[in-house]
């Protein structure tokens, strides 16, 4: 039987697709969760996975016919963003050892579509104040400043999706040296973000520096400190809930070897109040006697190291996904979570 052909305007249907979604974006909170619903709802991730290139490339169309379109350039920095993180790396990071070199592949996309979005961020900053990129990448503090004191609350959620994007290719190719040499950036960016809307997207500005903070060496900006200071502010932030923080727990704090027993536990709220079951805190006496032990005065109440890990692991794993806002990024994590414990010993010595 001859098989049937059908020939589509694509050009049309891409413009068509991404003028709905840009309408809506710049629309109401209320018609914005309208639209997110069957997406974030969704839990068929190979039907988003085909879906979504669709709409990644026509909003990139948009920006391209409209380059001082500050909303194209926004849009288009969230969606590469978004793409790189939740269907490119998502699944790199769900292989195995045996399939090494896809896994290096599908990383290396991941990066590509992550300096996409932060191209496109800084499209977005520069359509604003034209001196914005050279500023902010001049490592002049008095340039850098002009740059930062140009940005608005209204342009938090750009900052937010630039900076991620940033990093996220820094944080897959930490050795590129092009990356290195401007990684000042995209923290000042994010930590003005923070200034102006702390509570953006439920403490989400706060998730990504803790990540950056408690991974990178001291000299490009790791700060082990600042780690444990983002996360507690972003707990405060969303009271505890969500698997973000669980997820950033389990890999940045516990996983990254945050020596947590150094710091004190800082946050309004009790754990009842967030309906967390947290453990009884173990000691170990021998442990103990050669440092590698909990200390017994210690003012962080929540368990650490392998047992912080499996903790949050598992917080993740019981959460439901009844939400429709949030149905999509639960599965996901949920299938990393499952992956990391099944793999726990890769990351820990255990006893």
């Amino acid at each position: 039987m001859k098989t049937i052909s059908f020939k589509f305007p694509f050009l049309k249907v891409l413009s068509l697709i991404a003028s709905v979604l840009l309408i809506t974006f710049v629309t109401s909170c209320a018609s914005t969760s309208n639209m997110i619903e069957p997406v974030m709802g969704e839990s068929d991730m190979v039907l988003m996975e085909s879906s979504i290139p669709v709409v990644v490339k026509g909003v990139e169309v948009l920006h391209y016919a409209k380059p001082r379109n500050k909303k194209f350039a926004q849009a288009s920095s969230m969606l590469y963003v978004m793409y790189a993180n939740v269907f490119v790396q998502s699944k790199a990071d769900l292989m195995e050892d045996s399939e090494f070199d896809v896994q290096l592949a599908e990383k290396q996309r991941a990066k590509m579509h992550y300096l996409r979005g932060k191209r496109y961020g800084l499209d977005y900053f520069n359509c604003k104040n034209k001196n914005f990129e050279k500023y902010i990448t001049s490592r002049n503090p008095e340039l850098e400043q002009k740059a930062l004191k140009s940005m608005k609350k209204k342009d938090v959620a750009a900052a937010y999706w630039m900076g991620a994007g940033w990093l996220g290719a820094f944080a897959l190719d930490p050795l590129d040296p092009d990356m290195l040499s401007d990684l000042r950036a995209p923290i000042l960016v994010l930590e003005r973000a923070c200034e102006l809307d702390p509570t953006y997207s439920n403490g989400a500005i706060y998730d990504v520096l803790c990540a950056f903070y408690a991974a990178a060496p001291y000299d490009f900006g790791g700060d082990k400190a600042k780690a444990v200071e983002c996360w507690l502010k972003e707990v405060e932030i969303n009271k505890g809930q969500g698997t973000a923080i669980f997820m950033t727990y389990a890999n940045a704090l516990c996983k990254g070897n945050v020596n947590l027993d150094d710091y004190e536990w800082k946050c309004p709220y009790s754990f009842e109040e967030m309906g967390w079951v947290v453990p009884e805190i173990k000691h170990d006496e021998f442990l103990e006697s050669i440092g590698m032990g909990r200390k017994h005065d210690t003012k962080w109440p929540l368990p650490i190291g392998v047992d912080g890990f499996d903790w949050a692991l598992d917080k993740v794993l019981s959460q439901n996904t009844d939400d429709p806002n949030t149905r999509m990024l639960t599965i996901l994590a949920q299938k990393k979570a499952q992956f990391l414990k099944d793999h726990r010993e890769n990351y820990f010595i255990i006893w």
